[in-house]
């Protein structure tokens, strides 16, 4: 589930809407104007372009990136500018494709506004796309053969990276020219997020093991009793939420502290927050199910 943060449509890839059904496999990708409102299936990613993976643009809801992962013809990145209904082609840099089989894809990101830039996140490490031009670059400066499993990108400096590896997680000022590791950790994180409103606040959440926080942009780090894919509150930066297979857990100064809820649905995966605090958040059955806070 995906969401601009400031206005439009809410967005749902649901991988496998069919597989359990009929045996078939055929991503749906569906979009709502609200919650309240019905979800409707966007035709060209039903149809043509299973999405497995996909981001918002947070400066303009109807620009979407995306990866597939198809059974029969491998990966591909597409992208759309009218919210989904049609999907262009990327190719890919070399080494950015192995095949259906591998997951080999972590995450996909836009850039910080502007920047005409956005990122891949995988077992290639990372690789830049410009927007502009439509081609993807893998970056150097993280060791070969480094998994990338998560990305986060500060919103307010143009090129400042975090990347989330199987050597460690590292930090680039400059759009992935360089990088520096700012610690090395053996296990890995599934969410990397930086405050949308103060870059000096960065959160990476483990999906099992310890999370950590920092408050002057990576520089130190402590733990936080959390795990699990993360969000922050749109317009609230201190309210944080995140998702086990079956919790949910709140923050309400910046991740300092967590109150952890049982969920009475099971296997939730990942999570969005729309800008009046309703937590929508994804199932491994494809469903989508909302919290919404006292």
């Amino acid at each position: 589930v995906e969401y601009a943060g400031t206005s439009g449509p809410l967005y749902a890839a649901l991988p496998y809407a069919n597989f359990f059904a009929n045996g078939s496999y055929s991503t749906q990708m569906w979009q709502t104007s609200g919650l309240t409102q019905p979800w409707t299936r966007s035709v060209g990613a039903y149809s043509a372009i299973p999405i497995m993976l996909f981001d918002v643009d947070p400066q303009n809801p109807l620009h979407l990136l995306g990866v597939e992962q198809h059974p029969n013809t491998g990966a591909t990145s597409v992208i759309s500018n009218d919210g989904g209904s049609t999907w262009t082609p990327i190719p890919y840099a070399t080494g950015m494709d192995h095949g259906f089989q591998s997951f080999q894809y972590s995450g996909v990101h836009f850039g910080a506004p502007g920047s005409n830039l956005a990122y891949a996140c995988g077992t290639f490490g990372v690789a830049r796309l410009s927007t502009l031009s439509n081609v993807w670059t893998i970056l150097n400066g993280i060791p070969s053969g480094s998994t990338c499993t998560a990305m986060g990108v500060d919103q307010l400096a143009t090129g400042t990276l975090y990347a989330d590896t199987s050597s460690g997680l590292y930090k680039t000022n400059d759009g992935g020219t360089t990088w520096t590791l700012l610690f090395a950790h053996s296990g890995a994180f599934v969410s990397v997020i930086v405050d949308p409103t103060n870059g000096q606040k960065v959160f990476a959440s483990a999906g099992l093991g310890i999370s950590m926080r920092s408050t002057d942009a990576g520089n130190t780090w402590v733990q936080m009793p959390v795990s699990g894919p993360m969000a922050i509150q749109p317009g609230s930066p201190n309210i944080l939420y995140a998702v086990t297979s079956t919790s949910l857990a709140m923050s309400t100064d910046s991740g300092l502290t967590w109150a952890s809820t049982p969920s009475p649905y099971n296997f939730l995966q990942d999570l969005t927050i729309t800008s009046s605090g309703v937590v929508v958040i994804s199932t491994f059955f494809s469903s989508i199910v909302t919290f919404t806070p006292n």
